[in-house]
């Protein structure tokens, strides 16, 4: 599994916004005054505590942020996290926080684009349970997408017709098609009942608030959101394509 690359400019902001955010986590346990942030009490989600902390962070107005979704993820795991509103990032995040007796204190912010993306972060931080519902989710979609006839080699390409990114790169999906690559189209904006039926078999992949385009493979979950400045080329979307497939036979 690939994770989005963190832009330069997310990051400083980041920086800044959570240093400040590091301070009032001090003072968790003080009383929220209501006046300043009434909803305080709401966005603290408790499932069992222990050495490490999690904050989901996300924008104002942020489109696909399901909050008592995350809530729900984290009480799936027996593990505790806290969400608040930031307006200093410009997609969903999650900052971990650990305390180590020979590091001393260590913190990892990493891109929370989707469930499936979050539990992919755990796993690889050895927590055993994301690893498990990471299994289930891949599971639950190919199962779900199977049942239309979509085979585990396929890539899902999401876009948008508005989407100048997605146009050009549009025509080289359509070549990899042609040349024997099984390709999903999932229009962001079809008001097709198939296509929405095929978009919610992916609703733990997409990657919602940071948009399109985007390209997911069936058969391993991996995801890539081309939205960075390292855009994806014809040869990066045949790469990706042979992956799918490579991981299909499997």
């Amino acid at each position: 599994m690939t994770f989005n690359k963190q832009k330069p400019l997310t990051l400083i902001a980041l920086t800044l916004v959570l240093g400040i955010g590091v301070i009032l986590l001090l003072n968790l346990e003080k009383e929220c005054p209501a006046a300043d942030c009434p909803d305080c009490e709401q966005n603290i989600y408790s499932a069992g505590k222990g050495g490490t902390e999690f904050l989901y962070l996300y924008p104002p107005g942020c489109k696909g942020c399901d909050t008592p979704a995350i809530a729900k993820l984290f009480s799936d795991m027996s593990l505790e996290v806290r969400i608040y509103q930031n307006d200093g990032i410009p997609f969903p995040h999650i900052l971990v926080m650990k305390e180590d007796e020979s590091k001393g204190n260590i913190s990892t912010i990493v891109s929370a684009l989707n469930r499936y993306n979050i539990l992919q972060f755990l796993c690889l931080t050895k927590h055993e349970n994301a690893c498990r519902l990471s299994r289930e989710y891949l599971k639950q979609m190919q199962t779900c997408l199977a049942g239309m006839n979509i085979s585990r080699d396929t890539v899902a390409f999401y876009y948008s017709d508005s989407c100048k990114v997605c146009n050009r790169s549009s025509r080289w999906v359509d070549e990899a098609g042609k040349d024997g690559y099984n390709i999903l189209w999932l229009d962001e904006n079809s008001t097709n009942p198939k296509v929405k039926d095929q978009m919610n078999c992916l609703k733990e992949f997409l990657n919602i608030p940071e948009g399109v385009p985007q390209y997911i493979c069936i058969s391993t979950g991996e995801i890539h959101t081309d939205t960075s400045k390292d855009r994806y080329t014809s040869g990066d979307i045949r790469s990706f394509a042979g992956r799918c497939k490579k991981g299909a036979g499997k």
